[in-house]
């Protein structure tokens, strides 16, 4: 729904799908009724991911821009389960539960409210020449299916961990009021573990750090350095991506001479940079060095200019005009 109504819409339809399904709740005695009503509000618990993400995606243009707000939107999500469990608790063992249903349904629709007046109307553009991306070619690579079977794996965990914690404190006795003390405790440990997190895994730049610098450097620091340069080795194709977009300390660009020594004339290279040769001993902090390098790529290389406008910044110049000629 997303991709086809828009952001807007599609939240905020949800959104209230959840308010009413909350209320009915408060109101029904029956089990059936309850477990109907149950279904649909478990349908619309993860609503807001697909529409805040291209939200994101549409709005934040670098990528370690994106990583950094999806994970700040992971903190704010947990934050706001936790504090909800640990207020609820109170809430439940004073006035009982159906006043929590209540509460959730005019949360809803109080989140729908902000979804009109902040969230975009039109759904995401996508670059004229990409065509729509289906499930089935995302779930046709490997690595994005193991991602997706990982992420379903930790969902029911976390869902059942929340579903299942209730009714063992129940049976043993506790009130509703230590539920709650344990979301407080979840909270605590999302407060103080994810923006430190963050920043070591992203970065405080607006690029994603260079995960084969980075993974290399802990291994040399760790003793390792032989054994995570072999695996540098078994693909067919290694893809370097961004050359130069951050200059390399000495001993960073050692290392990713290595690898290139390595590979030459035993192992295909992809590469991307948008620094012309002749500024790779900036980059690389070594003239020296630079010239090694460059050396066993290009023995048997093809160069592939490419020269235009960016995807990104055309769709998001395109979004600007939109929205001048509508105003």
């Amino acid at each position: 729904m997303t991709d086809r109504v828009g952001q807007r819409t599609t939240l905020s339809l949800w959104l209230v799908a959840s308010a009413t399904a909350c209320i009915a709740l408060a109101v029904v005695r029956t089990l059936p009724a309850v477990m109907v009503l149950a279904f649909c509000l478990g349908c619309t618990m993860e609503v807001q991911r697909p529409a805040v993400s291209a939200e994101i995606n549409e709005r934040v243009t670098s990528e370690a821009g994106r990583t950094r707000a999806q994970s700040w939107m992971y903190w704010v999500t947990n934050v706001g389960v936790s504090v909800s469990g640990g207020v609820g608790g109170y809430l439940a063992h004073s006035h009982g539960y159906r006043i929590l249903f209540v509460l959730n349904g005019l949360a809803c629709v109080a989140a729908a409210v902000i979804a009109r007046r902040v969230l975009s109307s039109r759904p995401a553009q996508a670059p004229c020449a990409a065509a729509p991306l289906t499930y089935r070619q995302v779930l046709s690579d490997p690595a994005l299916r193991w991602i997706a079977v990982a992420a379903g794996g930790a969902m029911i965990s976390a869902y059942g961990l929340v579903s299942v914690l209730p009714l063992v404190m129940s049976a043993d006795g506790l009130p509703p009021t230590a539920y709650g003390t344990a979301m407080i405790a979840n909270t605590v440990a999302v407060l103080i573990l994810s923006p430190p997190l963050t920043r070591l895994l992203v970065g405080r730049d607006e690029r994603l750090r260079c995960d084969m610098v980075r993974r290399l450097k802990a291994a040399e620091d760790q003793g390792r350095l032989i054994s995570k340069l072999t695996s540098y080795l078994r693909p067919i194709v290694l893809v370097v991506d961004e050359v130069g977009y951050q200059p390399l300390e000495r001993a960073e660009a050692n290392l990713v001479f290595q690898v290139i020594s390595k590979r030459y004339e035993k192992g295909s290279i992809i590469l991307t940079s948008n620094k012309t040769f002749g500024e790779w001993g900036q980059v690389f902090g070594d003239e020296v060095l630079a010239t090694a390098i460059l050396d066993r790529l290009l023995h048997h290389c093809e160069v592939v200019s490419i020269n235009g406008n960016s995807y990104r910044l055309k769709n998001r110049l395109q979004a600007i005009e939109r929205d001048t000629d509508v105003a």
